[in-house]
């Protein structure tokens, strides 16, 4: 019933519009007596749509009382659930105690057994390894010493490279433009300095690959190409050439001046 009320309802209220588009449409034409006559026609739909609005309300209100009354039956059943909770809780409190008085006697068992023979066996192992390496360690350092000491030439000795780079200038070496080998790096000052004499330091702080470097005593004109090998450092100090440092086809290009060597000890050999 409620579905066919709202049915006519909704008839009616197009009806409505349709009139209402047809009486505006017959007074544009002037032709009065069909606007009037559409108008009629609307205010009975509209008269149709309020009965039929008033009949779907008043037959809608004993739905709404029968939806409340199932509600309140399926809350009821609801609160008989609970009463069930209590009695699970209850079951394994009794079980629990048992499994903890019988675990414990078992662990107390192989404890006292296994310590007694695992004991004696670290003891011996590490004092050997302990000697070991106190023997061997006193025999590699003097090899090394007299290995670097063969190769010296005592004559050519000059100076000792003991100085810390990082007191004459804080800059970090740069790349070289134009380098094709990517292992290019060079920096320059301006200090009353000898280069030699903090290579050691040098190679220590900047030189972990097997790069070169350039380092520029502006100060001096002097390029100073830095290369090491393995532990041994060689620089070979250069006429500075103007704007050198700018690209890498001109840098370290200037007549050579003199050689050293620097050793692990710092000694600096001149080379002939």
């Amino acid at each position: 019933m409620n579905n066919l009320l709202f049915i006519i309802f909704l008839l009616s209220a197009v009806a409505i519009g349709i009139f209402v588009i047809l009486s505006i449409l017959e007074f544009i034409k002037k032709n009065k007596p069909r606007g009037l006559r559409q108008i009629k026609f609307a205010g009975l739909s509209a008269a149709v749509m309020i009965v039929s609005l008033v009949a779907f309300v008043a037959t809608a209100d004993p739905a709404t009382e029968e939806s409340e009354e199932v509600a309140t039956e399926d809350e009821q059943p609801e609160q008989k659930e609970p009463a069930e909770e209590p009695e699970k809780e209850t079951k394994p409190i009794t079980e629990d105690p048992k499994k903890e008085v019988a675990a414990p006697a078992e662990v107390e068992k192989p404890n006292v057994e296994k310590p007694v023979e695992s004991t004696p066996k670290p003891e011996t192992k590490p004092e050997i390894k302990e000697e070991s390496v106190e023997k061997e360690q006193p025999t590699s350092e003097p090899e090394e010493d007299s290995t670097w000491d063969d190769l010296k030439n005592k004559d050519n000795i000059v100076g000792k490279s003991d100085k810390d780079f990082k007191k004459l200038t804080k800059t970090k070496p740069g790349k070289v433009r134009n380098d094709k080998t990517g292992k290019w790096k060079k920096v320059s000052f301006a200090e009353n300095a000898d280069v030699e004499d903090y290579l050691l330091s040098y190679a220590d702080l900047y030189m972990k690959d097997d790069g070169t470097h350039f380092i520029i005593n502006f100060n001096y004109k002097t390029t100073t190409v830095v290369n090491k090998i393995g532990g041994l450092i060689s620089a070979d100090v250069h006429e500075y050439v103007s704007k050198e440092e700018h690209d890498a086809s001109k840098i370290g290009s200037g007549m050579l001046l003199k050689s050293y060597f620097i050793y692990p000890d710092g000694d600096i050999e001149e080379v002939e």
